[in-house]
């Protein structure tokens, strides 16, 4: 459990704006300190990665309205439904950071209505939440971004928390890079104006010294 502490603590904050490689090397850098001295950057990412996907898959099966929380499931129900015989609770609230984020329960949405409120916690609290509700024959919904344009994205049932998470984390990048394009645009068209200034004084001067010359 040391290990999944050390893995999992203090999953916000400056961290958050570096790298892939960076993080994991951080995140190293904690296990060691607890104790971990023999783990490497992969086996740090490995760990992770098979860690989320086990607790998706633990949303995914125990989410659905009526489904009886996880940890009121025995061995045997959990081995029926070919979940995780034994995910620790404590390792679950400590990921709650993750499975939190609106891009893993569908929240802040134009259809928020009929979507999940609660995330995680209705997701393990007894299955009374209900999933996130999508219209049919793949209706197309529209997100407006923080620059004001509109996207259309096809919206289809068959599309799992994960490949959401995945997609959002997509169209933040995009954005991004649109921004950066935009100042640089910008940065390029002033520098072009003040080198225009300076030619037209060139040319001035120039002309200025050709009526000199002229008078000679």
């Amino acid at each position: 459990m040391g290990e999944d502490d050390a893995l999992m603590a203090d999953a916000h904050g400056q961290h958050r704006f570096k790298q892939r490689k960076e993080r994991y090397e951080w995140v190293k850098d904690k296990m060691k300190d607890a104790g971990f001295k023999h783990r490497s950057t992969e086996d740090c990412r490995k760990k992770w990665s098979n860690t989320m996907q086990m607790a998706l898959l633990i949303v995914e099966k125990c989410g659905e309205s009526g489904q009886p929380s996880y940890w009121d499931l025995s061995v045997e129900e959990r081995k029926k439904k070919n979940l995780p015989l034994s995910f620790e609770k404590a390792l679950w609230d400590a990921m709650k950071w993750q499975l939190n984020r609106s891009s893993m329960k569908c929240d802040n949405t134009m259809a928020s209505e009929n979507l999940m409120a609660d995330g995680a916690n209705a997701w393990m609290s007894g299955g009374s939440g209900e999933r996130c509700a999508e219209d049919s024959d793949s209706a197309a919904k529209k997100r407006r971004t923080t620059d004001g344009k509109v996207r259309k994205e096809e919206a289809s049932s068959s599309v799992s928390p994960l490949g959401r998470a995945m997609e959002d984390s997509t169209h933040s990048y995009c954005d991004g890079l649109d921004n950066a394009a935009s100042t640089l645009a910008k940065a390029t068209a002033d520098a072009g104006a003040a080198i225009a200034v300076r030619i037209e004084d060139v040319v001035e001067a120039m002309r200025g010294g050709n009526t000199v010359l002229e008078l000679l």
